[in-house]
C-alpha cells in the first residue's frame, strides 16, 4: 500500500485494488512503519470473585448450572444464566445428569433418535440429489 501510494496511486484506487476498506488503506499508507497489533486475551469475567464457590459447589457434585445460578443471584450475581452454564460445560467431566441435554450413551448397533422417531424414508438434500443425478447420468 505505502509502495502504490508513494508512486501516486490514489487511497481510493488502491483501496479497490486490493479489496480493502478506505480507512484501513488510509491508516496503512500514512504508517511509518507497519502498526503493532494489540494483544488480545482473556480479560476478567463477572463470574471471577464466585469462582472459589463455584468450585466448592461443583466439587460437593452440584452440576445444575440452573441451581447454581439462582444460588449466584442470592449471593448478589448479577450475570446471566447463559454464562454459568457455559463455564460448568468447560469443566465438566461427563455430560450432564439431569435434564433436556441429558442424554442416553448409544452404542453401536443403535440408531440415532432422530432415525428412530422417523417412520418414512429420510429425503435427500439439493446436493445429494445433484450428486446421485451425476453419478446416474454420467
Amino acid at each position: 500500500m505505502r509502495r502504490r501510494h508513494l508512486a501516486g496511486g490514489t487511497l481510493l484506487g488502491i483501496s479497490r485494488a486490493m479489496g480493502l476498506a478506505l480507512g484501513t488503506v488510509r491508516k496503512y499508507a500514512r504508517a511509518e512503519s507497519f502498526p503493532a497489533r494489540m494483544a488480545h486475551g482473556p480479560g476478567s469475567s463477572i463470574l471471577d470473585p464466585h469462582l472459589p464457590y463455584l468450585g466448592a459447589r461443583v466439587a460437593e457434585d452440584c452440576e445444575n448450572a440452573m441451581a447454581l445460578w439462582r444460588e449466584f443471584g442470592e449471593r448478589g450475581f448479577l450475570g446471566g444464566s447463559r454464562q454459568v452454564h457455559r463455564w460448568l460445560a468447560e469443566r465438566r467431566a461427563a455430560p450432564a445428569k439431569t435434564g433436556r441435554r441429558a442424554r442416553r450413551i448409544r452404542g453401536p448397533g443403535d440408531a440415532p433418535p432422530s432415525a428412530a422417531r422417523r417412520r418414512v424414508p429420510a429425503l435427500l438434500t439439493a446436493p445429494q440429489l445433484a450428486w446421485t443425478r451425476r453419478i446416474w447420468l454420467g
